[in-house]
């Protein structure tokens, strides 16, 4: 989990955050899940959006001509399949799904990171331990882009 300071004004999130991990992984194909959720001053946490990646299909590319999209497109075909070199870095791009939503002063941004989705996705590798790095510096320093302004 990273969470941000609270929020000095209500602050608006509109579209598509972008995420961009680079991750050192034990396995050559796994899933790679991110939820942004609200922190109340409570401690309450209220989810926003979310977004998730299989290394398999992580390359990417233009959309078609007659598919426009803001977000990072992957076409997710066997023949841009490619799976991961263990134990070596590897830039996962993708988006979150598109969303409005106003967080409230005082609030805090968390973005949370997961191996694993279990009421909704298989996971990949099915069996097994899974080690996931997730890099913070140099030139493999890892973020996320939040289209935010103040409203």
């Amino acid at each position: 989990n990273y969470t941000s300071v609270e929020l000095g004004h209500d602050t608006e999130l509109a579209g598509h955050a972008l995420a961009s991990f680079w991750i050192v992984v034990s396995a050559a194909d796994f899933a790679i899940h991110a939820y942004l959720s609200e922190i109340l001053p409570d401690g309450h946490s209220l989810y926003v959006t979310e977004g998730s990646l299989r290394a398999l299909h992580r390359y990417e590319t233009e959309p078609p001509r007659n598919y426009r999209t803001p977000a990072v497109f992957h076409p997710c075909t066997r023949g841009h399949a490619s799976g991961a070199t263990p134990s070596q870095p590897h830039l996962f791009r993708f988006s979150l799904l598109p969303i409005s939503w106003t967080f409230r002063a005082g609030s805090r941004i968390r973005l949370s990171l997961e191996g694993a989705d279990a009421d909704h996705f298989q996971r990949i590798p099915t069996s097994g331990p899974l080690r996931i790095e997730v890099m913070r510096g140099g030139g493999h320093a890892s973020h996320i882009v939040l289209p935010l302004r103040a409203v």
